[in-house]
């Protein structure tokens, strides 16, 4: 096993249940950085991809912030707000992952 990458998706998806992940999470993260060689930032060469992974799972919530609309009503759901934000999409606004995860119940 490399320190540098994991070998396959379910490699990754393994880890990412153990840090608290998800696998559409996982695979995500694969996906970023097979896209890019394994760079971090786009330059460095990573040098260990569960501390990659896990500042992933940190950072999540900043790039799934709720997007509010002037007039938009919330519906109740049995997810919380931060639930929705960890499970939303990179790049995906706060309003279509809950959408999209209230499709699913």
């Amino acid at each position: 096993m490399s320190k540098c990458r994991p070998e396959t998706t379910q490699e990754a998806e393994q880890y990412f249940f153990t840090i608290g992940g998800n696998s559409d999470q996982a695979n995500w993260f694969y996906d970023y950085f097979e896209s890019n060689g394994w760079k971090v930032a786009g330059r460095a060469a990573m040098k260990n991809w569960k501390a990659a992974a896990r500042n992933w799972m940190r950072n999540a919530n900043k790039f799934a912030k709720p997007v509010e609309y002037p007039g938009a009503h919330r519906t109740d759901s049995s997810m919380s707000d931060a639930d929705i934000s960890r499970q939303a999409k990179p790049g995906e606004s706060w309003d279509a992952a809950r959408v999209r995860l209230m499709r699913m119940q």
